[in-house]
């Protein structure tokens, strides 16, 4: 029998085997999403079969049952279904569906894990991992973008604009001198510390962790500062939820601040910093609509005819941003196969 073909059907099957070895990946998002090519899921099609599955508008249960016989799950959160009563996109219906069972991992394209009900996965026996730090210069920048339109009035010139009226030419204030108040000293929230230091603002801080930076009380902080950025997750560790930290109690304290939170919605009470808008206490206000749906629409509309509060466009998206994200989205599944997995949401951090 001729060795050289005993040798290549030897190779062929030990390929075939090997390729049956292979974990099997699924990865779910919009269309076109973070501008992923073929190029970029080479590393992860050398370790795992691959499906890539774009939808519009997917629920829980259909992801679940699209889940059926993978064992890792790449996940974008504008895919997934949203509640108009809640924030998370995911949650019992999914966690405890009988068609996740081979999963080993979920793997999301975000900075924290806020919509994805991380605690439920985990007690479930997933292993979650997320993005950090892929958006934190797009998302600094954009929150000085918000100081200063405010600063400058901008925003209150467009809108005399809308209104067909003459542009008044108000009073702005300077950024030297003044004192700005930072919530949540992160990555952004660091960031944002030092590009305002470089305006020549005075820095106070609050953070639960200890960080390198002199903590101030957060009542002390509102009742201090002339600008206040909100950078911390809807959802804590510990599993504790963020949802309308920032209250009337703290409001009450400002004197004319101006308050911008790029982070979740949600953090800031919609009632609350409405009321302080209306009395003065907050001379503006800044947030963005993040992936909320009708949910969202529910906390904008506590603003409607309030001109100097502003709704933010998208403040992560920037050609820097989405290479950042794809990268580490794709390499954590990667690193999660070859078994030293990078990135996981624990509840220790």
């Amino acid at each position: 029998m001729n060795s050289n073909w005993i040798k290549s059907l030897s190779e062929s099957y030990i390929t075939e085997v090997l390729k049956q070895k292979k974990p099997k990946v699924l990865i779910v998002t919009l269309d076109n999403i973070w501008n992923i090519t073929s190029e970029d899921l080479k590393p992860l099609k050398q370790v795992a079969e691959v499906e890539w599955f774009q939808t519009k508008n997917l629920s829980q249960e259909k992801l679940a049952e699209k889940c059926r016989g993978y064992q890792h799950l790449m996940i974008n959160v504008d895919a997934i279904e949203s509640d108009p009563s809640k924030m998370e996109r995911l949650d019992e219906k999914f966690y405890n569906h009988d068609a996740i069972k081979d999963l080993i991992s979920l793997n999301q394209d975000m900075t924290d894990s806020d919509y994805f009900n991380p605690h439920i996965g985990i007690k479930n026996g997933l292993i979650i991992q997320e993005c950090p730090n892929t958006t934190t210069e797009s998302v600094a920048e954009s929150t000085i973008c918000e100081i200063l339109l405010h600063t400058r009035h901008r925003h209150l010139a467009y809108v005399d604009q809308l209104k067909k009226e003459n542009v008044e030419c108000r009073t702005g204030i300077n950024l030297k001198g003044k004192v700005a108040g930072i919530v949540g000293y992160g990555n952004i929230g660091s960031r944002v510390a030092d590009i305002l230091r470089g305006f020549g603002m005075n820095i106070l801080v609050y953070d639960i962790k200890n960080v390198q930076h002199e903590i101030t009380p957060i009542e002390k902080l509102f009742e201090k500062s002339d600008v206040i950025s909100i950078h911390i997750p809807s959802l804590l560790r510990s599993g504790k939820s963020n949802k309308n930290f920032i209250d009337s109690n703290l409001l009450n304290k400002c004197k004319g601040s101006i308050l911008i939170n790029l982070a979740t919605d949600i953090i800031v009470d919609p009632v609350a910093a409405a009321s302080a808008l209306k009395s003065k206490k907050l001379t503006a206000y800044s947030t963005q609509s993040d992936y909320s749906g009708e949910f969202a629409k529910k906390y904008i509309s506590k603003f409607k005819g309030i001109d100097e509060f502003h709704l933010s466009p998208c403040s992560f998206d920037s050609k820097e941003s989405r290479e950042n994200i794809k990268r580490v989205w794709i390499n954590n599944t990667v690193s999660m196969i070859q078994g030293n997995p990078q990135n996981i949401w624990n509840y220790k951090k």
